[in-house]
This record gives structure tokens, sequence and C-alpha cells, in this order.
């Protein structure tokens, strides 16, 4: 507006043309006449404050692009109610462009005079009730992807309160960096001893999100160590769970006196959540216990690869040998030899009755039976040999040898 009216650009000018008509001003136009204004000298050296803007994701993305990153973000909250009762008394003066209203903030004519009074006219965009109910509609609708862009560096303000109320939490809010520098101190989550703390308090801080934390009250409750601020990020890259401690009445809040201790026991293994039913913004009081992370899952094994049909062994033997980081070709286990059956006892004795009897062969005769004796007893003394059990499939074995080593096994079936 003050390129257009107060102080004429060229980019304001042709953005009058929008202005007067009571159109938006397109989101590349108005990016134009943003990251001109905030290029100057007296932007770069003091900084700047934008009223209003962004107001949707695309013009938020974009200053962000521009490279423009706010350092602090208010954000006031207000219902739908309380907007409509405050545009319904809503003037303006058409000379001066000051905002006045006919209750919260009336015309003093002893000061101003009645000419003023006299002139003062309802804005163009308040005079019909539907025309701002588009407006907020639209604005919920873009109220929550241009926060999600800011989660470090905006605050929420309840914008029922009073103006003063306001004005000191914003300057409070605004100077926190300035008045805290040399004694807040964000400490390292890696370096906290304990596994439970207790958050007293959060914050925005230096583009970070920082909560307070301490000891628990059943840790050494007569010497408890000072609290400390760490950045929640950082802490929750340790925690291992999230448990609501928070019980307000029900009156309050519809549904957390019934779910507040719904933590991951109730919910299932590594389940978190926090849920309480209230208006934002909302304090809290939780417990993050702080754990190392869990490990990885498991890598499951590849599937084997089944090839059937004639020339398998071929395709399986080249891509292996192709592919050897990939596929390794399953080898099929032996079968054992089956023993050989002994010669009939008849048979021996009927060779025996036909041989003569001969003296000098029978001390050999009664050395290979000592002999097989012997043998007899070292078999005897053998631990029993396991039957053998044939693979489920040709090179069963072999397949969860492979996939140990993460690679694919290829197995070859026959027709049979």
């Amino acid at each position: 507006r003050d390129a257009a009216y107060d102080n004429p650009t060229e980019l304001g000018i042709e953005a009058k043309r929008y202005l007067d008509s009571t159109k938006t001003v397109p989101d590349d136009f108005m990016m134009t006449l943003v990251a001109d204004r905030l290029s100057r000298d007296d932007c770069v050296v003091r900084g700047w404050i934008l009223d209003g803007f962004p107001h949707n994701h695309y013009q938020a993305t974009a200053l962000l692009d521009a490279g423009f990153e706010p350092d602090k973000l208010v954000v006031v909250d207000v219902d739908h109610e309380t907007v409509f009762s405050r545009t319904r008394g809503r003037l303006i003066d058409p000379l001066t462009g000051k905002v006045y209203h006919k209750e919260f903030a009336p015309v003093d004519e002893h000061e101003e005079g009645k000419e003023v009074a006299a002139r003062l006219t309802i804005r163009h965009d308040d005079a019909n009730e539907d025309n701002v109910k588009n407006r907020l509609a639209k604005y919920d609708f873009s109220d929550a992807p241009v926060r999600s862009l800011f989660p470090t560096t905006a605050h929420f303000f309840d914008g029922a309160e009073s103006i003063d109320e306001i004005y000191q939490k914003v300057e409070e809010f605004v100077t926190l960096e300035d008045r805290e520098h040399d004694v807040r101190h964000i400490t390292d989550a890696r370096d906290l001893p304990l596994l439970e703390y207790e958050v007293l308090d959060a914050c925005v801080y230096r583009r970070r999100c920082c909560v307070l934390v301490r000891e628990p009250a059943f840790v050494n409750p007569d010497g408890r160590k000072p609290s400390v601020w760490v950045d929640i990020e950082d802490f929750a890259k340790t925690a291992e769970d999230f448990t609501n401690s928070f019980r307000p009445s029900a009156d309050q809040f519809a549904h957390t006196h019934r779910d507040a201790r719904l933590d991951k026991f109730d919910l299932g293994p590594g389940a978190k959540m926090i849920h309480v039913d209230s208006p934002e913004p909302t304090v809290l009081a939780f417990t993050l216990t702080v754990a190392p992370p869990e490990p990885p899952p498991a890598v499951p094994m590849p599937a084997p690869l089944v090839l059937c049909g004639p020339g398998v062994h071929t395709l399986a033997e080249t891509l292996a040998a192709r592919y050897p980081e990939i596929y390794e070709v399953a080898s099929v286990e032996p079968k054992p030899e089956e023993p050989k059956p002994e010669g009939d006892g008849e048979a021996k004795d009927e060779e025996t009755e036909e041989t003569p009897e001969n003296e000098e062969s029978a001390e050999p005769e009664a050395a290979e039976t000592q002999a097989d004796a012997e043998e007899q007893a070292a078999d005897a003394d053998a631990p029993p040999t396991e039957p053998y059990v044939p693979e489920k499939y040709p090179g069963a074995k072999s397949v969860k040898a492979i996939q140990s080593k993460g690679i694919c096994a290829v197995v070859c079936l026959d027709r049979a």
C-alpha cells in the first residue's frame, strides 16, 4: 500500500489497479513487491516487519526461497465469533486510513473533531457478513500450511485478551534473545545423565523449539540438579516414549480424562500418543523417557529364484556368472550310497565245505576272523549315524546358506 499510494513506485502503481478495483493482488506480483522492499538498505541494516503477509502457503514458500526468513513469527488466534463482533463495528477514515471501532475504539470528537466522526465509513469488505465468512474460510484453508513452514520461529497468542496483555507478551517474545543472551544456554540432549525428565516450560529461542526439563521428583528429591533447556528436536531423537501426564477437569477438556494414559503399552509396541481436546494454544505437562535409538529392522532374506524346464541349468549358470553379486546357483545335496547287502551265510558254509581242508590256510582264516571281530567292536563304539533326510526340494539346504549372504539363490527343478 505504501508503494501504491504514499510513496508510489513503478510496481506500486501497477498494484494500485488491483487495490482500486478491490481485487486480490496476484501472488507472484505481490512477492515481487515484497522482495523489492525487503532488499533495500534500511531493511537489510535494521530488519523488517511484515503485517498480514504471507497470506498462503505459496507466498510463504516464495518468501523463504527468496532468502527472507523471519526470526520471529507472531500469530494472534481469534475465534470466528470475536472476528464478527469486531468487523460489525469497525469504521475507517477515508482520508487518513485510520481505523476506529464503535465500541472498542470510538472517535473522540473533542480531540479529533466532528468532521472526522462525520466522514467515517464502513470498509467495503466489512459491509457484507457473507464476505467476512468467505475471507475467514480462505484464511482457515491457508492457515495450517503456512504455520507448518515456521515451526521454530512461530508463537501463538490468544487474541481474546486485552491489547495491553497481548502487547506485553509479544514484546517479551520478540526481545527474548536480547534479554536471555548471557543466561540461557541450550544443553545437548545427549549430555543428560538420566532416562526420564519432567518438562516445565517451552519456548522458541534462536530459531529452535526448546523445553525446560528437570529430574523427576522421585529421583533424589532433596538434591535435584537445576533445570536445563534442551532442543526438543534433539530431545525427541533420544526419546523412546511420550506419556501424557496432564489430567485437567473433564468439563474443560472432553477427552483427556479418558485417554490421558494411553501410552505404548496400551496402543502396542512403539506407539506414541498425546491426545488433548482443547482450543489452541494449550499448555501441556508431559514426560519424556530418553533411551538409545531403536535398532534398524532386519533386512529380509531375498526369495529364491526357481527355474523349471529345459535348459534351466545353463540359464542359471549364465545368471550367476554375469551377476555374481546378485545370483548364486544352489547346489543339490548328493544322495548317500546305499550299503551293499551282506552275503548269504548258507552259501559261505557250502563254499567252506567244498574247499578242501588245508592246515596251512587255517592260520590266515583265524587272523581274518579276529580282524572282523575287532572291526565290529569299533563300529559298536562309534556314535550312531543319523538317518538320511531328503531335501524338501533340490538345493533346499544350500539355499539357506546363500540367503545368509544376501544373495538370491537360483534353484533348478526337473520336470519330475
